[in-house]
């Protein structure tokens, strides 16, 4: 994510050997749902609120499917 930033607005919040924080200043949408969930378990939404149930929605339907 660091070396190809999902959005202009992107901006690293933490980056140290346990993790890299990012934030990122754009609306919810339906791409931005896949490019997290593009991911996998490399990622986790920690804010705000809405992408984090989406996100969530999104794996436990997939679940389903198994």
């Amino acid at each position: 994510m660091k070396s190809y930033p999902l959005h202009e607005t992107q901006q690293v919040l933490i980056d140290n050997e346990n993790e890299v924080q990012i934030g990122l200043s754009v609306y919810l949408t339906h791409d931005l749902v896949m490019e997290v969930l593009s991911y996998g378990e490399r990622v986790k939404v920690v804010a705000p609120q809405e992408l984090k149930d989406e996100v969530a929605r999104s794996y436990s339907e997939a679940l389903k499917q198994y």
